[in-house]
This record gives structure tokens, C-alpha cells and sequence, in this order.
């Protein structure tokens, strides 16, 4: 009983800093300081004070009108670059750049943190090269970059350890701990998010402390040790409520959620479902609306009732749509088409053609974003090639004109220096062609499992109107369902063929032009037979893709095998034979 007392209390102490809003973004800042900098901003000269004037107020009200105080970084990084005032332009870049990244603004956010880079390399300001290589952490990682990453987040910690800063050590460390987690690395990652809480208690780093004890906690949960991920997330919560960070708050509490409906204790997970919405009344935030319905539903359905696991589902996938959040109308969908898949057929099927349209238009969207973002990393590949290659082309043009007795020596050194530029930049452009296309291959395979997955769900479909149609009493319901079965079998088996011959193309362009030019009798059904070969596919897996029958597949193979003049030849591997087509 003191136990569920006290969670009352803490859960009326939550809603109360909600419901209070900006009074709590604004308690611990010196209102009359913020009123006092906006006269002065309006009074004093366009110099170097007015600049670091509206950084200070930027700063004061970042959380209370974040619009505003872009506005304000904005202005001042317009008058630092009007009156050649670095130090201001390049904390002016560091603001904005956070804000972009606040925002998912990844390409602003990389740009202006790479010029702030190069501007406090230029003047040998550490801190905030430090801090511009973070930023640039955060903006590669979410980009898939982690090499680049890693190679950025150790170079700011060791900065961080030679200057002794804590703060900016808990930072880094939770960046690394992060890169870890994304590549499922759980133990290093608890070993960095660990490095990262003991930093931030040096430093009395109650914001670290809290996001460094969320990450522990999440990670925890994804190795299903549940107990501890919740105790964590609850300390970070508390820490959360101190400084006043309520979407961090409300992304733990659903967190909370998950790890209490894995543990199935459904009494427990409704609190904490209902912390998280009364939490988002005040930030409304669909996309945690939508998960907040989805954890609604699942514990209606684990106290059986039935009807308002139906509603709340519902409920998600309008959401989802609503804000066109695709993953959430997917999830949505398939829970639906379940429930609907023995006790009504047509609202099966209607959920049934929303999943093929929604894991299209999702699949489509993912591999646009993914080329997007390859081809972004491969122009700031380009961009830091040229950066170098200029720094080391104005050091060398400084050498030749205070060395001018040995010009010769100097202009060999610089044929020597661009030949090894051109070769370092051949092998990474070598090195982004080859990765593209291990993408792609990836992809292609991916493909090709939810295709036999596809396939799978509707053989199963069909199978069962096979058995309705077996028990149909009338013969025209009977005819109405034979023709279900074959059309759903002709509808599948087009789109099949159409959906994985773009793919192959896209991957393989070449390969059905070169096996034309040396075997140009090829029925299309053997071409495609060969692209199947060439992917390396087992003729179980040909099967379950195409819908033919194992037999027939090792017939076709066989008289494959004798138009390309390689029946009597056993020591001749058919795939092998084609993958060097």
C-alpha cells in the first residue's frame, strides 16, 4: 500500500509540472535578465556586444520559445559575419547547428556544424571543436554512417579528457554508447552509457545523468532483463522531472509500458500508459499518441476485452494516417487483418490490400531515403576531400614562396601529394561503389524474403477458401469461390514476376543483355530462371517465390542445362556457370 501511495503521489506531482507549461520552462530563468537583454539588444550598436547579447537571450529561452531563439541565433550570426566577428559567428553556427538537429534537420545541422568546425580549428577554440564533432556524431549516426561516427565521437572524448571536462566526456561517451546500441553491441553500449552516468555525477550532470540511465534502461530491455530496465528508466524519470524534459519523460514512460506488458503484469503497464497520456495532453504528440493507443489496445487485450482492443487499435492506424506515419499504419493494419481474418472476410481482404500498399509504399520510401542518404554521405566524403586538399595546398603554396631556393624539390612533392590524393580518393570512390552495391544486394535479398513470406500468407488464404469451398452447400457459392482462388493465384503470380524483375534489374542491369548476346533462344520464363540461379536460390526457395512445384523447377533446370550445352558436363555447376555470365 505505501508503495502504490507513493506512485500516486509522484504521478500527481508529474501532472502538476505538465499542466503548469511554460511556468516550469520559465522557473529557472531570471525573467526580469530576459526582459532586460531584449531592451538592451534594441539599444546598443550592431558590435560585437549586440552579438553576444542575443546568444545570451537565445540561450535564456531556448525551452520556453525555441522559435524565437532561432530567430535570435539567426540575427546574430548575420552581424558576426557582417562585422568579421568570429568568436561570435562560430558559437552563432554551434546554436544553430543544435537546433537543426533538435528539429531532424540532419543537412543544415552537418553543415553549419562542419563550418563551426573548421572556424574553431582556425582559431583554436577546443571546446567548441569538440563540440561541433559531436553534433556531427549525432547527424552521421542517424545518417547509418557509425564509422565516420565513431571516428568523430573518440576523437571529441579525447579532447574531453585533456581538458578535464566531464560534461563534455558524458556527451561523448553517451554518443559512443548510442552507435553501440544501434549496431546491437549491448554490452559495450552499457559499458559506454556506464562511463557516461559516472562523468556526468563528477559533474553534477543532472541532464546526463537522466539520458545516460534511460539509455542503460533501454538497453537492458532489449536483452529482456526487464526488472532492471524498469528501475532504470524510473530513476532517469525522476531526474527528467527535476530539469523539466517531458518528451524524454513521456518516451520512458512508454518505455515502461513495453517492459511492464513483456513482463504481462497489464496492471502496471495501465499506469504507466496513463502517465504517458496525460504527459502528451500538453506536448500532443501524435506519433506518441499512436504508441499510446497501440499499449491501450494490447492491455485491453490481456484483460479480454475484446471490443475496446478493436477501438484503441483503430484508433492507432487513424492516427498513423492522419500524420502519415507509415510504420504505425503497417503495424496497425496487420493486428487488424488478424483479427478480422476468421470472423469477416471482406474487412480481411480490405486490411490485406492495405498491407501490400503500405509495406510498398514503405519499402519504396525506405530505399529512397537510404539512397538519399548514401548519396549525402558521398558528397561530404567529397567536400572533406576538397577541405583537406585545400589546407595542404595553401601550406605547400606558403613553403614554395618562403622556400623559393628549392621550388623544384617543392613542386615534385606536390606532383607526389596529388598522386596520392587521386589514389586514396580512386579507392574510396572504389570503396562507395562496392559498399552501393553490397546495399543493394542486401536489399534484393530482403526483397525476396517478404516475397516467399508473401506468398506464403496467400497459399495460406487460399487454402482456406479451398476448405470454404469444400463445405459450400450452394454451387454458385462454390464457383464464386473458385474463381476467388485462381484470380488471387494470377493477380500473385504478375506481381511476383514484376515486382522482382525490377529489383534484379536495378541490381543486376547487365545480366539479361549479356545472357541474350550468348544464349539468345531463351524462353523468359528460362531467363528468369536464371536470374533466380544467379541470386544463388535453392529450388525449394524458386518454388516458394514462383508457385511452381519443386518438380517442375528441377525439369526446367534440366532442359536449361541442355540448351546451354551442359547436360553431359556433371563437373559443370549450372549456378556457377550462369553467376559468370
Amino acid at each position: 500500500m505505501i508503495r502504490f501511495f507513493i506512485f500516486d503521489l509522484m504521478h500527481k506531482y508529474i501532472l502538476l509540472l505538465i499542466f503548469t507549461g511554460n511556468v516550469i520552462l520559465m522557473a529557472g530563468q531570471d525573467l526580469s535578465r530576459v526582459d532586460s537583454l531584449k531592451n538592451a539588444v534594441i539599444l546598443v550598436g550592431n558590435g560585437p556586444e549586440k552579438v553576444d547579447l542575443l546568444l545570451e537571450l537565445a540561450d535564456m529561452i531556448k525551452s520556453a520559445s525555441p522559435e524565437d531563439a532561432f530567430q535570435y541565433t539567426s540575427n546574430a550570426l548575420q552581424l558576426s559575419e557582417a562585422i568579421s566577428y568570429e568568436d561570435g559567428a562560430l558559437q552563432a553556427m554551434i546554436a544553430l547547428s543544435r537546433i537543426y538537429d533538435s528539429k531532424t534537420e540532419l543537412t543544415r545541422s552537418i553543415e553549419y556544424a562542419s563550418k563551426a568546425r573548421e572556424i574553431a580549428g582556425r582559431l583554436d577554440r577546443q571546446d567548441y571543436y569538440a563540440g561541433s564533432l559531436l553534433i556531427l556524431v549525432n547527424g552521421y549516426r542517424q545518417l547509418g554512417a557509425y564509422a565516420k561516427s565513431s571516428e568523430l565521437a573518440f576523437e571529441a572524448l579525447k579532447i574531453y579528457e585533456q581538458t578535464n571536462d566531464h560534461v563534455g566526456q558524458s556527451n561523448a561517451l553517451y554518443q559512443i554508447g548510442g552507435l553501440y546500441f544501434q549496431q546491437h553491441e549491448y554490452k559495450k553500449a552499457n559499458d559506454y552509457n556506464l562511463k557516461s552516468l559516472e562523468s556526468a555525477e563528477r559533474a553534477s550532470y543532472q541532464y546526463g545523468m537522466a539520458r545516460a540511465l534511460a539509455s542503460l534502461g533501454v538497453t537492458y530491455g532489449a536483452t529482456g532483463e526487464l526488472d532492471q530496465a524498469i528501475h532504470l528508466l524510473k530513476r532517469s524519470n525522476e531526474m527528467y522531472i527535476q530539469t523539466g524534459n517531458f518528451p524524454e519523460m513521456v518516451s520512458n514512460f512508454n518505455n515502461i509500458t513495453q517492459g511492464f506488458r513483456e513482463k504481462n503484469q497489464p496492471d502496471s503497464a495501465l499506469r504507466y500508459i496513463r502517465l504517458a497520456q496525460e504527459a502528451n495532453k500538453k506536448l500532443g504528440s501524435n506519433r506518441n499518441s499512436a504508441y499510446i493507443y497501440f499499449h491501450l489496445g494490447h492491455y485491453y487485450a490481456s484483460v479480454g476485452d475484446e471490443e475496446k482492443f478493436l477501438q484503441y487499435i483503430r484508433k492507432a492506424y487513424d492516427v498513423g494516417k492522419k500524420t502519415d506515419i507509415l510504420t504505425i499504419q503497417l503495424e496497425a493494419a496487420e493486428i487488424l487483418r488478424n483479427i478480422y481474418n476468421n470472423c469477416n472476410l471482406d474487412s480481411a481482404y480490405k486490411y490485406l490490400d492495405l498491407l501490400y500498399v503500405l509495406s510498398d509504399s514503405l519499402n519504396s520510401q525506405d530505399l529512397i531515403t537510404r539512397l538519399a542518404r548514401q548519396e549525402f554521405l558521398y558528397e561530404l566524403e567529397k567536400e572533406e576531400q576538397e577541405r583537406i586538399f585545400r589546407a595542404k595546398r595553401k601550406d605547400l603554396t606558403n613553403i614554395v614562396l618562403i622556400l623559393g631556393l628549392i621550388s623544384g624539390f617543392i613542386f615534385i612533392l606536390l606532383i607526389l601529394l596529388r598522386y596520392r590524393i587521386l589514389v586514396k580518393y580512386s579507392r574510396l570512390r572504389q570503396q562507395y561503389l562496392t559498399d552501393e552495391l553490397d546495399f543493394k544486394n542486401r536489399e534484393l535479398t530482403t526483397h525476396l524474403v517478404t516475397l516467399m513470406r508473401r506468398n506464403e500468407m496467400i497459399e495460406d488464404i487460399r487454402e482456406k477458401l479451398l476448405k470454404m469451398k469444400k463445405n459450400a452447400v450452394r454451387e454458385e457459392t462454390r464457383t464464386t469461390l473458385t474463381n476467388i482462388v485462381k484470380e488471387l493465384r494470377d493477380i500473385t503470380q504478375a506481381r511476383v514476376w514484376e515486382e522482382f524483375e525490377k529489383r534484379f534489374k536495378e541490381v543486376h542491369s547487365a545480366f539479361y543483355e549479356n545472357l541474350n548476346r550468348v544464349f539468345p533462344d531463351l524462353t523468359p520464363n528460362e531467363q528468369r530462371l536464371c536470374a533466380f540461379l544467379k541470386l544463388n536460390m535453392s529450388t525449394k526457395e524458386i518454388s516458394s517465390i514462383s508457385g511452381q512445384s519443386s518438380r517442375a523447377i528441377e525439369m526446367a533446370r534440366f532442359r536449361l542445362r541442355k540448351k546451354m550445352g551442359i547436360v553431359n558436363n556433371r563437373d559443370v555447376n549450372l549456378i556457377t556457370f550462369i553467376s559468370r555470365i
